[in-house]
């Protein structure tokens, strides 16, 4: 399942397991080597490497021999590390509290979020992550760089909008908009509408 999939990838993030492996791509590892940065277990990181070996995590290419494929290079981008965090510290820890809190409420239409439920705190989830688990945060900021697929840019809706190189208006407004991936490449793509250029979010 999804959430329990989420634990260990988290684990393997921990001891580096991508990371290394990535970064030693020419030369394969044994879980003894990969255990040994963090003194864990090597009888444990060999349980974990045989389970992400086979799930294609990573290449088994020997008894207890591990090397890096694909999704291991994905999985050591620190962009999709710090999604894989966040899913597994929030959404996990909200999707459990959610049976309680739809019987509590008599399974009425939700019309807010169960993460006070899930921490047991009156405080929103930006905010407390801002104070908590700051890491986690740090991880979804990260995960927002990742490029989607299709590019918004591509349509260039500036180019369509008359004398707006000589005006003072605002040009765009990125609501929600993080850490401001989005702005920097419209300012990046039109220096000339530099300064009228927000991004809008929460503090957090």
């Amino acid at each position: 399942d999804s959430g329990r999939q989420a634990a260990l990838i988290r684990v393997a993030n921990q001891l580096d397991i991508f990371k290394s492996l990535a970064a030693s791509s020419s030369s394969p590892l044994t879980s003894e080597q990969l255990a040994e940065p963090k003194k864990a277990s090597p009888v444990l990181v060999g349980r974990l490497l045989r389970w992400l070996a086979s799930i294609r995590l990573v290449s088994e290419v020997g008894p207890d021999t591990y090397t890096a494929n694909k999704a291991t290079h994905s999985l050591a981008d620190p962009r999709i590390e710090g999604g894989l965090t966040f899913f597994h510290h929030v959404h996990n820890c909200a999707m459990q509290a959610l049976p309680d809190v739809l019987e509590e409420t008599g399974f009425a239409n939700p019309t807010s979020g169960v993460w006070k439920k899930a921490t047991g705190s009156d405080v929103e989830i930006w905010p407390w992550l801002k104070k908590n688990r700051p890491d986690v945060l740090a991880g979804f900021h990260r995960m927002m760089t990742l490029p989607r697929y299709g590019d918004w840019l591509s349509v260039d809706p500036f180019s369509k909008i008359p004398n707006l190189s000589s005006s003072l208006r605002i040009a765009f407004v990125d609501v929600g908009g993080s850490v401001g991936h989005q702005c920097k490449r419209v300012k990046d793509a039109h220096p000339e509408l530099a300064g009228r250029i927000v991004c809008q979010d929460l503090p957090e």
